[in-house]
């Protein structure tokens, strides 16, 4: 995993020693994506053949994450955050080998509180590097009235918790996406695909 020139996320595999040709190849990155996603007509934003370049779009559709934490004597608050990350899949094809760039660049968070019911809604994605764990940004205590700063810097502390986990579960998932790619290219898109039919 690098963080690119544009501040996104990304994580990289070249695989080599394919034996086929680059035209063969091609054509199992198609059947992988029309495998792999439920509308591949929707993912593939780029396929270019002679080049040798296939691009694809996607959603991770990460965690939710709770967070009790009492607000007084009387009162205790719940927090439930939800994330998911855009990504873009972009594979370079040669003779005999690929290179698989995963780039992630944002998240699209959801944040709903009990009792008070109050949904927010990300109207702008968030960069992941301007989150946990990469940033702990405490500025918004800042700018609020003095009786509300602690209750600002207890939200934003499970917020950081709530952003770390997400951020932990993205690389899992990006790392399953990688061994799932080099996996389905080596041995084929489903265990029914076989010659014996």
């Amino acid at each position: 995993m690098s963080v690119d020139e544009n501040e996104n996320l990304q994580f990289v595999n070249i695989i080599d020693s394919l034996g086929l040709s680059k035209g063969d190849l091609y054509n199992k990155v198609i059947s992988y994506f029309a495998y792999a996603y439920k509308d591949s007509k929707e993912v593939l934003q780029q396929q270019d053949k002679e080049n040798g370049l296939i691009i694809a779009k996607g959603t991770f559709g990460m965690f939710s994450y709770t967070k009790s934490k009492l607000v007084s004597n009387l009162n205790q608050s719940t927090w439930f955050f939800s994330y998911k990350a855009d990504h873009t899949v972009r594979v370079d094809i040669k003779d005999g080998r690929l290179r698989y760039i995963l780039t992630i660049s944002n998240y699209i968070e959801e944040i709903n509180t009990v009792p008070y019911n109050s949904i927010t809604n990300s109207s702008d994605p968030v960069p992941v590097i301007k989150c946990a764990p990469f940033v702990k940004d405490y500025t918004s205590v800042d700018v609020v009235k003095p009786y509300m700063k602690k209750g600002v810097k207890n939200l934003l502390d499970i917020k950081y918790e709530a952003e770390t986990k997400a951020f932990m579960d993205l690389c899992v998932m990006a790392k399953a996406s990688i061994i799932d790619f080099e996996k389905k290219i080596k041995l084929g898109n489903t265990k029914e695909e076989s010659e014996n039919w």
